[in-house]
């Protein structure tokens, strides 16, 4: 997988194959840093943006025809609306879509580790946002 983080207006790019090799990649990163973290496949992609400790997570999977794209929340759903920032600017989001930095990289670490939509649904919440993108 390709991996991008962007902090602080730094961009990286590297491959990452494995949970172990995005740790030793986020090593440096602070929950409380402004940042962006991407990893693509061949399947789609897996995004996350925040600061403060206060990150979002989305999921785009390819279909044979377009694509579906996904915030993934918490099961617990709470329809109050509030805003993060980040390193690509501030992001309008349902609170419950809210994450910690370290829920972040293990909802990242079950990417790598192959999980599908269906597994995701069966722990998050997954909210369609497709239509924001076509």
């Amino acid at each position: 997988m390709i991996y991008e983080i962007g902090c602080k207006g730094e961009k990286i790019m590297l491959k990452i194959d494995s949970f172990e090799e995005l740790n030793n990649a986020l090593y440096y990163a602070k929950p409380n840093d402004s940042m962006y973290v991407s990893l693509e496949s061949e399947k789609g992609y897996i995004q996350a943006a925040g600061s403060n400790n206060h990150f979002t997570v989305e999921i785009r999977i390819k279909l044979l025809a377009g694509f579906k794209h996904y915030r993934l929340g918490q099961k617990d759903t709470i329809n109050v609306w509030t805003e993060i920032l980040s390193e690509v600017g501030s992001i309008n989001l349902l609170i419950h879509e809210v994450f910690s930095f370290e829920i972040v990289k293990k909802i990242i670490g079950c990417y790598i580790q192959g999980f599908s939509e269906s597994d995701f649904r069966m722990v998050y919440n997954l909210r369609n946002i497709t239509k924001q993108f076509i």
